[in-house]
């Protein structure tokens, strides 16, 4: 495809010297879009025939010389200006440079001149442009930010102002322009209201990052304040030299309100299980009495049943099991309600240890069930001994009674470490399983996923677990299938970083 031909608009009010350029102009490869004889004509081409460059006269007859039209043709049209003219004076210069001009050409001039002012003119041009056209599209990414964006010179002036930061500040951008930081950016603490200072010197003069202090406000122009975060840059140049910085602040108000809400329903809560662990205890601990009692009396009351009275000795036995599952319900809740309210004694606890003893807890229940378990190295971890023992228990206690009857229980427990600073403790069994759908009702206080008929206990064993676990800032969770397994993994920190209560 044929090139298109540069456009050029000739500005000259001498006839036969503008006749002269236009036939230069065509002799060298140029198009002439149009010729003026006047600043205002000059004008009224630029806006219709759109040329890529203009050669301007200085001196031009009428009200508009040269150096006037020029600079309103660049500021509306961004057109470049070649000045042709007689003058080299000194002023005429001056003028002539505070236009901006692309070039500058004395009359009389040969095609070369002619064609070498152009041609640098054109080149110059599109270079200005593509760095406007950069300028315009970081601009434009500034504004289309969701923080509030600021750039300051080395003086620690403001030099640009984003959207939102004159929203959040309630300063415009032409008002802020060459004010200092600090004047737009009236920072405080948030605690005492005292005024903090933004470390301008260290972002520009080190070249830096740096951060405001947490829990700081924005006093906007209005007076009203606003919980900000921010940070600070040096703006470099590609050889590193720091031509300024780049102030980035956000509008904290609605991440502070979510944390006080957070803070709120966290200390609510705690004190709710509190209050609920406590009242569970002295429930169960005041049903104690009243429940010996009914114990003792049905005892007497057997013995005082005749032999031979068949219905009266079935009420007492039927009295007599329902009060043992009533005292076996409260010791359970007894044992939640201690976990739930104690606060965990953290010591490096070797784990191996906790195993070993847990199962020479539970000889006698191995020996009659045939189970065979297997043990990997275990991991010390910071833990509360205490509530280790009645975790592994529980896990390995619920492995060898859910087992199937047409095989011997086999429980292994085993261990990795997890990055960071993580270990996973995995207790897997070849017993009955569940469906895995149900995986979050077993940890439950008294869910039962089997009927008592078949499994003593009253389900809570799991809720003890799961809540042990969470007072060591870990997680559980289970893996089963019907009839074929279950294996919970649970997750802890190695290292306790405070002492765990709920």
């Amino acid at each position: 495809m044929k090139p298109r031909k540069p456009r050029i608009m000739v500005v000259e009010d001498e006839s036969l010297v503008a006749l002269d350029i236009k036939t230069s102009l065509e002799s060298l490869g140029y198009e002439v879009a149009a010729h003026a004889s006047s600043g205002e004509e000059a004008l009224q081409l630029a806006e219709t025939s759109r040329p890529d460059l203009t050669l301007m006269d200085i001196v031009l007859q009428g009200p508009m010389d040269g150096v006037e039209a020029a600079n309103r043709i660049w500021n509306r049209h961004k057109i470049p200006i070649v000045f042709l003219t007689a003058y080299s004076d000194a002023d005429t210069l001056d003028r002539a440079k505070n236009a901006g001009p692309f070039g500058y050409i004395i009359k009389p001039f040969e095609d070369k001149d002619l064609k070498a002012g152009i041609e640098i003119a054109l080149q110059k041009y599109e270079q200005i442009k593509a760095l406007m056209e950069d300028r315009n599209w970081l601009s434009l990414a500034l504004k289309s930010v969701g923080d509030a964006v600021t750039a300051i010179d080395r003086d620690g002036c403001v030099t640009f102002l984003n959207p939102v930061a004159q929203s959040l500040t309630g300063w415009d951008e032409p008002s802020a322009i060459g004010k200092p930081l600090g004047e737009i950016f009236h920072i405080v603490s948030g605690q005492t209201g005292d005024r903090v200072d933004i470390p301008i010197e260290k972002a520009i003069v080190a070249g830096e990052i740096v951060s405001l202090p947490e829990d700081v406000s924005l006093v906007r122009k209005t007076g009203e304040r606003v919980p900000i975060g921010d940070c600070i840059s040096p703006m470099k140049t590609e050889d590193g030299q720091i031509v300024g910085g780049i102030l980035i602040v956000q509008d904290h108000t609605h991440r502070r309100q979510a944390e006080e809400e957070r803070k709120s329903y966290t200390s609510e809560l705690e004190r709710s299980n509190k209050e609920l662990s406590s009242f569970a205890a002295v429930v169960s601990h005041d049903l104690q009495e009243p429940l010996r009692k009914v114990i003792a009396f049905s005892d007497l009351l057997k013995d005082r049943v005749l032999l031979d009275d068949d219905m009266g000795l079935d009420y007492v036995k039927r009295v007599q099991n329902a009060t043992q599952r009533m005292q076996e319900f409260i010791h359970s809740l007894l044992g939640y309600s201690r976990v739930a309210s104690k606060v965990a004694k953290m010591e490096p606890v070797d784990l191996n240890e906790i195993v070993a003893e847990t199962l020479s807890n539970l000889e006698i229940r191995i020996k009659e069930t045939g189970a065979r378990v297997e043990t990997d190295r275990l991991p010390t971890l910071d833990a509360d001994k205490f509530q280790m023992y009645q975790l592994f228990q529980n896990l390995i206690g619920n492995a060898l009674k859910f087992h199937r009857k047409d095989a011997p229980p086999t429980v292994r427990v085993t261990s990795r470490p997890m990055p960071p600073g993580l270990w996973e403790i995995a207790v897997e069994d070849n017993g009955i399983g569940f469906d895995e759908t149900q995986a979050d009702r077993i940890f439950r206080p008294f869910e039962r996923l089997h009927p008592q008929c078949n499994f003593e206990g009253h389900g809570m064993g799991l809720a003890i677990c799961e809540k042990i676990v969470f007072q060591h800032g870990g997680s559980i969770r289970a893996k089963s299938a019907a009839g074929r397994g279950t294996t919970f993994f649970l997750t802890f920190p190695e290292k306790q970083t405070a002492k765990k209560s709920t």
